[in-house]
């Protein structure tokens, strides 16, 4: 944002349109957890909750935060709204092999998070509960937005 400040026009309006990773959609609440024993649904919410309280900047950002590098940029009149946008997805097993794939040590996959939590039998069981109910299952995907607008005040 500062890099934009600098080279905005005097009294330009940004307009910026950033998906909220945050608020990204838990791949847990597309699945019923009942067959898994309790406290394995429980253990696997949290897995995945804390994937996205992670120490990453680029995920656990909120739109409040957004608003604030702007305003500490030198932008002024800041305002951020955001909106969940729902749409059909169609889950496939290249999805789910993407997921459950090991990663690497630059790209950790929603598996390598989750084993972090969880062992490799209790990792075997979501994957499978995943297969039997989200293969070729079209699901209400939820993507959060955030629009941010602003004014380069000089």
């Amino acid at each position: 944002l500062a890099q934009i400040r600098r080279v905005a026009a005097p009294q330009a309006r940004v307009s910026l349109v950033e998906t909220v990773f945050a608020s990204a959609q838990r791949l847990y609440a597309l699945v019923d957890l009942e067959p898994l024993p309790e406290a394995l649904g429980e253990r696997l919410r949290q897995a995945e909750e804390a994937i996205y309280a992670a120490a990453d900047a680029r995920v656990r950002w909120s739109p409040e935060e957004l608003a604030s590098l702007a305003s500490e940029a030198g932008f002024t009149e800041v305002h951020v709204q955001t909106e969940a946008h729902r749409a059909p997805r169609l889950v496939t097993r290249q999805h789910l092999a993407q997921w459950f794939s090991p990663g690497g040590e630059k790209r950790h996959t929603y598996a390598a998070h989750l084993a972090r939590e969880l062992s490799p039998d209790e990792l075997t069981a979501v994957r499978r509960l995943f297969e039997r109910q989200l293969v070729q299952q079209t699901v209400a995907w939820t993507t959060t937005v955030a629009y941010l607008t602003a004014r380069a005040g000089w």
